[in-house]
This record gives C-alpha cells, structure tokens and sequence, in this order.
C-alpha cells in the first residue's frame, strides 16, 4: 500500500461576522475578508428587517481567489427572502487556495428603504 498523506491541517477556527447593513444602497459590498488558504465552511445571513418590497434582492458571494467574481455563489436571491425576516444558510463550501478574498454582498432594494441583514461565515484556514 503507497502511503498518501498531505499532512496539511488546520488548528483553528473562526466565526466571523460583517457589519450591519443597515437599508443598504444598491451596490456590491465586501464583507467579510477571507484569507489564502482559507477554507469557508457555511456562511448565514441574519435579516433582521425585512425589505417591504417583495422584488427586493440580496445575493451573497465571493470576490478573489484568482477567480472570477462569482456575486450569488454562497446564496442566489431565490434562497434569501428578502422580505421575510430570519435565517438562511448556505452550505457550499469555499477553498481559497490560489489567493485571499472576500464574501461579498450584492443589494437591489428595488426603491425600498427597509431591510437590516448581518453576515456571518464559519472559516477555518488551512496551512
């Protein structure tokens, strides 16, 4: 039997969190920085302010990794209810092993005023 190991491991673990977005404008935030060799595990977005207008959207993705920028990878605008207050979890995990980045945010409040959401992301950095 030929032996295999990488021996690449990680020793920590982190929970991080954005700031509040508080009635953001209609752009593309960066949120949570990620570093090289980060491994994202699940990231959540607490809306605590639901957006009254129900054609409201919010994305959350990523910038970075050599990559290309990918604004609903973690979680499309049919996952997150805009309008509906709480949780949503994506599970897709993310291994920024070319360069470092970011979670990205992406709002369109569709002429709305409402809607308060935090991010948060499970990440682990393996060296």
């Amino acid at each position: 039997m030929t032996a295999y190991y990488i021996n690449a491991q990680a020793d920590n673990f982190r929970l991080c969190r954005s700031r509040l977005l508080n009635q953001p404008a209609d752009d593309t935030y960066e949120v949570i920085r990620i570093p090289w060799k980060g491994f994202v595990s699940d990231v959540t977005i607490n809306m605590s302010t639901a957006f009254a207008d129900a054609g409201a959207t919010v994305t959350v993705g990523y910038i970075g990794n050599k990559d290309s920028d990918d604004p609903d990878y973690f979680l499309t605008s049919a996952e997150i209810d805009s309008d509906a207050a709480g949780f949503v979890v994506s599970t897709r995990p993310m291994y920024f092993a070319d360069a470092g980045g970011a979670i990205t945010v992406t709002c369109d409040d569709n002429g709305d005023t409402a809607g308060v959401f935090m991010i948060f992301a499970q990440l682990t950095i393996i060296h």
